[in-house]
C-alpha cells in the first residue's frame, strides 16, 4: 500500500479533434528542463485503468471542463485529457458500461456520414472489441436541451455531462489490475522474499514490551 503519494512517471496525452484527423498530442518531461513538452502525436494508446477525474481548465478567461483518464502500463502512467466533446462523451459512455475496468485500448480515427468526416474513437475494453454505450442515443437526448434558433440549433448538455460524471464516479479497476501497476522487477523481488519466508520454520519469539506510547511516527 502506498503512503498517499503516487510517484509513477507520467506521460500526458491531450485528445485533439480540431485537426484534419484526431490525434493524441503526447507531452513528456524534458530531462534537462524538468518541463513537459510536446514530443509527438499518436492515434493509439493502451494500458490498465487506474483512475478518472474531472476538472475545469481556464485559458485566457475561457473555461473548459475536461476529464483526465489515467491508465498504466509497465510502470508508466498515461494521463489522457479530453474535453466533453462528442468523442470525449463517447469514451466516457463506453467506459461506464463496465462495472470493472482492466485493459483499455483507444484508437482514434475518422468516419464518414452524409459526405462529411467526423472524428471518432474505437475502444477495446477487457478484451471486448465491440463495447456498447451505457446510455443510448435516446437517453442522451433526454438529458439534452435543444433550442432551435433562426440560424442555428443550440444544445445544452449540462444534465448529460452531470450524468456521465455520476456514472464515471462508480468506475473502478478490476482486481487483476493491481499487479499491473507494479514493475516486473518489484514483483519478482516480492516473490523471492515470499518464497524465502515460506522455506523457514516458524519460530516463536518471547513477547517484548510495547513502546507505542513513545513512538514518534506522525500517525
Amino acid at each position: 500500500m502506498g503512503l498517499g503519494r503516487d510517484n509513477a512517471p507520467k506521460t500526458y496525452l491531450k485528445l485533439n479533434t480540431k485537426e484534419e484527423k484526431p490525434v493524441f498530442k503526447v507531452y513528456q518531461k524534458n530531462a534537462e528542463t524538468g518541463k513537459y513538452q510536446h514530443t509527438q502525436s499518436e492515434t493509439f494508446v493502451s494500458g490498465y485503468f487506474k483512475s478518472i477525474n474531472f476538472q475545469v481548465n481556464e485559458y485566457k478567461g475561457d473555461k473548459t471542463e475536461v476529464f483526465n483518464l489515467t491508465i498504466t502500463d509497465d510502470g508508466m502512467d498515461y494521463v489522457i485529457e479530453s474535453s466533453l466533446s462528442m468523442v470525449g462523451r463517447g469514451i466516457l459512455n463506453t467506459l461506464s458500461s463496465y462495472p470493472e475496468l482492466g485493459l483499455i485500448k483507444i484508437s482514434l480515427a475518422t468516419r464518414s456520414k452524409d459526405g462529411k468526416s467526423f472524428p471518432t474513437a474505437y475502444l477495446t475494453i477487457n478484451g471486448d472489441d465491440r463495447p456498447k454505450w451505457k446510455l443510448s442515443i435516446e437517453e442522451q437526448m433526454e438529458l439534452t436541451k435543444v433550442t432551435k434558433l433562426r440560424d442555428r440549433t443550440d444544445y445544452d448538455r449540462f444534465e448529460l455531462h452531470e450524468k456521465l460524471k455520476e456514472m464515471c464516479s462508480q468506475l473502478k479497476p478490476a482486481e487483476d489490475n493491481i499487479l499491473n501497476t507494479v514493475s516486473p522487477e518489484l514483483k519478482q523481488a516480492a516473490e523471492e522474499v515470499d518464497n524465502f519466508l515460506k522455506s523457514k520454520p516458524l519460530e516463536t519469539k518471547k513477547e517484548e514490551p510495547s513502546y507505542e506510547e513513545d513512538d514518534d511516527l506522525p500517525f
